[in-house]
């Protein structure tokens, strides 16, 4: 196990210029490298304000068309040659389309339209039979009469509407009724009225149509199939425009250069290649090397001292047991590079501290079950599942099956039935803890290059610790208590050698800070046995609540959903305390929190959970 956060290395990369972009996304893709910001950004290697326009004006025109436009699936080209001028081409590829579309929608609707002209024209002729003969002259130019049909909804023509002594006929079909009017020139606009009232629709009669009622009724007919005809094949242009490759492809494409124009590249003094510098887990730069030369990238990379104060971040473990535990560093901050990874430890630790505090088979399994189906939703659930088998591996030791003794057999007893020896475990637990708190103190002096200085004020205050803990079974050990207070004393002579007398008080008071402070969160842990013993306790309380009663069926109510809230309140309490004696009575014996955390560069196709990620092998790490 691991306890140092794993090393990071400074370096700098020199890349062509026209293989920048690529570069970068094959780093990225390969999750080894964290690019340092802030430093250097003058001279970058593409024109940012010509590229980030070209961006801007990309995903304005994307936002008003971006329901007509094909998911973006499409890979990005492999060999970008200049950003800006690939940006131009997407933008251009994009605008392209959009005229097109519109065109395409635009000859659709008037399909659209003619074919509901050429329908209501079908119906019409297929409901006044033989009267359509010399329809065809009906728009004629006239001084003497204006001649309309109308197709109304059905059943608002059952009184004919007064037309003032006009010519006025109705003709029913089924799903309208026709009105053929012809009146004089000044009862027209009185006509349009009384057909908008009654929401009509004006049959238009094209120039083609004929007089023979026959061959009116075969070219419509012929003329609707061209329009069907038209219409499919319009449509199956508009699918194929939707799922143009060239689109999806500018659209691919603008997403890698978006992302790309979130980053600071400069040039090289040459000005014929980048620089591209930070922080990565290679433990060389030949690995770098190789993994952009499998992409036809040629590199070169150097590992070199980092520029100016630039302060390293930290790698912390990322192994599978480890993982569900990360919160628990978040809660304080990051550890520095000279401190303790504590995180492999606490997949251990954790579940132990919460196991001895809800210690049930059924309780456990079911903490463990609801971390397995919420993890997938909510990764952080994930911490019930080692939780809940700890749990319930100690409800196996204490015999315990939802809160019932007997039906298991009790390898190391019930707590309720040995209260004391329970506290006395969950003390010697607690001072293992406390003592391992501060061994990993002295490990970070001797990581720092002050082992001496560890030697004369933290070795003492761990003999003393240790020795007053022996004192309780021997009491002789209370020697090697005062040996080490003497050591402590003659230490701080040491360090406070020609200063002032406050600086010996000041370490003095350190002295019995520190001894109070471990007594006390020594102490602290107690809780352990206590809530073991306050979980048998309501446990117990539950089953006589339900066997109180005489009604089966209230029984099992009363058991049933009192086990459920022992599981859910007892289990958010327990987690609780589990992480204020990891956070109060462990990490703040050795952790300083003075690092900042490792955050690889993010690949462009994280958004898409790994679509379409380049197939950049990853290094060992």
């Amino acid at each position: 196990m691991a306890l140092r956060p794993t090393q990071v290395q400074w370096f700098e990369a020199r890349v062509p210029r026209d293989r920048a972009v690529h570069a970068l996304e094959v780093l990225a893709g390969a999750g080894q490298v964290e690019l340092e910001t802030g430093i250097d950004q003058n001279d970058p290697c593409v024109d940012s304000a010509a590229l980030n326009g070209l961006i801007g004006k990309f995903d304005t025109l994307q936002r008003r068309i971006s329901d007509e436009l094909p998911s973006v699936d499409g890979e990005p080209v492999r060999q970008l040659q200049q950003p800006v001028a690939t940006a131009e081409k997407a933008l251009e590829t994009l605008r392209t389309w959009h005229l097109r579309d519109l065109a395409l929608h635009r000859e659709m609707h008037q399909i659209e339209n003619e074919r509901e002209t050429l329908s209501l024209l079908q119906a019409f002729l297929q409901a006044a039979g033989d009267h359509t003969k010399g329809i065809d002259g009906m728009y004629r130019e006239s001084g003497f009469l204006v001649k309309h049909i109308f197709a109304c909804p059905k059943g608002t023509l059952a009184d004919k509407p007064d037309a003032s002594g006009s010519y006025n006929e109705v003709f029913p079909s089924t799903e309208q009724d026709f009105w053929l009017v012809v009146s004089e020139p000044e009862h027209a606009r009185i006509l349009d009225g009384t057909a908008a009232l009654l929401q009509c629709k004006r049959v238009v009669l094209p120039a083609w149509l004929p007089a023979d009622p026959t061959e009116q009724r075969r070219l419509t007919e012929t003329r609707l199939r061209q329009c069907d005809e038209a219409q499919a094949a319009l449509t199956r242009s508009l699918l194929d425009h939707r799922n143009d490759p060239d689109v999806r492809q500018a659209q691919s494409t603008m997403r890698l250069l978006r992302w790309y124009a979130r980053h600071t590249i400069r040039h090289d003094s040459d000005h014929r290649s980048c620089r591209l510098s930070g922080w990565t887990l290679y433990p060389n730069p030949g690995d770098m090397e190789q993994i952009l030369q499998q992409e036809q990238i040629e590199a070169n990379v150097v590992f070199c001292p980092p520029r100016g104060n630039l302060k390293p971040p930290v790698y912390l473990s990322r192994n599978t047991l480890a993982k569900p535990f990360h919160h628990f560093i978040g809660l304080s901050g990051t550890p520095g590079h000279q401190e303790v990874d504590p995180t492999p430890l606490l997949a251990f630790l954790v579940p132990l501290l919460f196991g001895f505090m809800f210690p049930d088979l059924g309780h456990g399994l079911i903490l463990a079950l609801i971390g397995l189906l919420g993890a997938r939703k909510y990764p952080a659930a994930a911490i019930l599942i080692p939780c809940g088998l700890s749990a319930a591996a100690f409800g196996l030791l204490f015999g315990e099956f939802f809160g019932a003794t007997g039906l298991l057999p009790a390898l190391c007893g019930c707590p309720l039935e040995h209260p004391r020896e329970t506290l006395i475990a969950t003390l010697i637990l607690g001072f293992a803890i406390t003592l391992l708190g501060l061994i990993f103190s002295g490990l970070e002096y001797y990581w720092r290059g002050e082992l001496g200085r560890w030697m004369l004020e933290g070795a003492p205050v761990i003999a003393l610790y240790l020795s007053a803990a022996l004192s309780f079974i021997w009491r002789e050990s209370l020697y090697f208590t005062l040996a080490a207070a003497l050591w402590y004393l003659l230490g701080i002579a040491v360090l406070c050698h020609r200063r002032t007398l406050a600086n010996y008080l000041d370490h003095l008071g350190r002295l019995l800070q520190s001894t109070f402070q471990l007594a006390t969160h020594t102490l602290s842990f107690l809780r352990v046995g206590a809530f073991a013993l306050a979980h048998g306790a309501l446990s117990m309380v539950v089953i006589h609540l339900s066997q109180s009663v005489d009604a089966p069926l209230l029984q099992g109510a009363i058991f049933f959903f009192g086990q459920i809230a022992i599981t859910l309140i007892e289990g958010l309490i327990v987690m609780i305390q589990t992480t204020r004696l990891i956070l109060f009575e462990f990490f703040i014996h050795f952790l300083r929190f003075e690092g900042r955390i490792y955050k690889p560069l993010e690949s462009p196709y994280e958004t898409d959970k790994g679509r379409n990620r380049p197939a950049s092998p990853r290094p060992p790490a």
